[in-house]
């Protein structure tokens, strides 16, 4: 081998280091060395998986999405749920309160009628006391009248003084009221 075949060699071991490096690097495409036909293919092919790849990231961002409203979605209406039923709780602690109250006003009306009845009940049987009582003065009195001043359950008892046979003359000693 000859120096200059070595040196032809070494210079062609450097060059295509130097393209391999390049290339490498991503300086030079690696289709630049290749006919225009074969080249137009392989960047169709590489194009449509970018494609393919893109319309992927696309479909898998477009699901993610979904997913995502429909997580929000569902959230609002737990939360809406969750209001309705916090509502709904609470207007059966106000209707609680409301009957609680209204029973409270109830029993203390029929405890006032009740208080007011035995009042009525009291003052009737103080009236009727009181009339039995005027009606018993009144008996007494009649019958007081009637027995010359004596109580009931007594008679007068006159003693007279005088002539035998009850004639005229003599007078009345006293009278006094015996039980009988």
């Amino acid at each position: 081998m000859s120096l200059n075949q070595v040196i032809a060699t070494i210079f062609f071991g450097l060059i295509a280091s130097l393209i391999f490096f390049f290339i490498q690097r991503g300086f030079l495409d690696s289709y630049f060395f290749r006919d225009d036909a074969k080249s137009a293919v392989e960047q169709a092919k590489t194009d449509a998986f970018k494609a393919e790849v893109l319309r992927q990231q696309e479909a898998a961002a477009k699901a993610k999405a979904e997913a995502e409203a429909e997580r929000l979605s569902r959230k609002a209406i737990e939360e809406e749920n969750r209001t309705r039923q916090r509502q709904l709780e609470e207007e059966s602690r106000r209707a609680r309160i409301e009957a609680e109250i209204e029973a409270q006003q109830a029993r203390q009306r029929a405890a006032e009628k009740a208080r007011e009845e035995a009042q009525a009940h009291q003052h009737r049987l103080r009236e009727e006391a009181e009339a039995a009582a005027v009606e018993r003065a009144k008996k007494l009195k009649a019958y007081r009248a009637a027995n010359g001043g004596c109580d009931l359950g007594a008679h007068r008892v006159c003693v007279h003084v005088g002539p035998a046979g009850g004639g005229q003359g003599g007078y009345d000693a006293g009278c006094v009221c015996q039980s009988d």
